[in-house]
């Protein structure tokens, strides 16, 4: 997901969303993520600096993966600074963990947090909120306009459509 994401999505400025199967698995989402985004700034950082000068003909000729960070190297900065976060309701019987994502009233921010674009010269307007991750919450008549892709890891029915 993340590596679609930085191909296709991050470029234009956009951000996305992961309905997961269930309020742990959004935990798990947001570590898999951390850890994903970790690795591939440290994969980019590490490229011979020799071959970010190659024109588009013998970048064509390297391996599909050397050519992937090619392009992601364009946005590193903002990988490095890309934050992800589950919007997840609260319950009585929450374990540890759940309680800084079920808060409301940080809910209710990243989400302000989540609708600002990724990319404006004012620092104030911007956000490196990119990815939240929901179980249920902002399925239907949500309005976010920087949100272009929504990954789905459940199956969407009824009254979630």
């Amino acid at each position: 997901m993340l590596r679609h994401y930085v191909e296709n999505i991050l470029p234009n400025g956009f951000k996305a969303q992961v309905v997961a199967v269930s309020r742990r698995a959004t935990l798990r989402y947001r570590e898999a993520f951390l850890k994903a985004r970790d690795e591939l700034a440290a994969e980019v950082e590490q490229l011979d600096p020799s071959l970010l000068v190659l024109g588009n003909e013998a970048r064509a000729e390297l391996p599909e993966r050397t050519q992937f960070l090619l392009r992601a190297h364009a946005h590193l900065q903002t990988i490095k600074e890309m934050e992800f976060a589950p919007i997840i309701s609260g319950s009585n019987n929450d374990p540890p963990e759940c309680k800084e994502w079920t808060d409301g009233a940080k809910v209710e921010a990243r989400i302000v947090r989540f609708k600002k674009p990724l990319f404006h010269a004012d620092s104030e307007k911007r956000d490196r909120l990119a990815i939240i991750i929901v179980k249920s919450m902002l399925l239907t008549g949500f309005d976010a306009p920087v949100e272009q892709a929504m990954y789905l890891d459940r199956f969407i029915h009824q009254h979630e459509l």
